[in-house]
């Protein structure tokens, strides 16, 4: 069998090549197009199609007919059942379906009118207090005060950084020292 480019259209059309046949369709045409370009999924095509065919076969050979009393026996069964269309349960559904409705529809006109509204006014007013200038925000005048505090705020960021760095030599190290015998390692350092 030819091994199928990997790309997208090929993994498409053998998605969709399955699919025709399980249903037993006939193959869309931009798919016979595709086949007719790509040799490796005609081929899977064309194996597929054949393995379902001996499949229906070898099925169709061991069908049985049921027995002749079984048809009558279900069909007793089932007209000795009453129906129970009359129960409380199934009398009050669609009451229930259309209350469940109303107090959705009520639950999303309370979030659109009440919530919403108040996250906007929360969102205008912060926006003022952010054009107000804070006496706790420094004043930049020159690039060297920029430098410095931008300097002043990577000191953490480069702290946590070396602080993984050691944990990971670390496990490796422990790793490395259980997995490889000590004649290993010591002929490495």
């Amino acid at each position: 069998m030819l091994k199928p480019k990997l790309n997208l259209s090929c993994w498409a059309a053998s998605f969709i090549s399955s699919r025709t046949l399980d249903e037993g369709k006939a193959a869309p045409p931009w798919l016979r197009a595709h086949f007719h370009r790509c040799a490796a999924c005609h081929e899977r095509y064309e194996e597929e199609r054949h393995l379902a065919q001996q499949l229906a076969a070898s099925a169709a050979s061991m069908r049985r007919q049921s027995p002749p009393f079984l048809q009558a026996r279900i069909l007793a069964n089932l007209q000795s059942r009453s129906p129970q269309l009359h129960s409380p349960r199934t009398r009050f559904a669609h009451a229930w379906a259309l209350a469940g409705f109303g107090l959705s529809v009520v639950a999303v006109l309370f979030v659109v009118f009440t919530i919403i509204p108040s996250t906007k006014e929360n969102s205008a007013s912060s926006h003022a207090i952010s054009a107000a200038v804070s006496p706790d925000v420094p004043v930049l005048s020159t690039s060297e005060d920029f430098l410095a505090l931008s300097t002043k705020l990577d000191e953490p960021l480069e702290a946590e950084l070396h602080l993984v760095i050691n944990d990971a030599r670390t496990a490796l190290t422990s790793l490395s020292q259980s997995l490889f015998p000590e004649d290993f390692l010591n002929g490495l350092r």
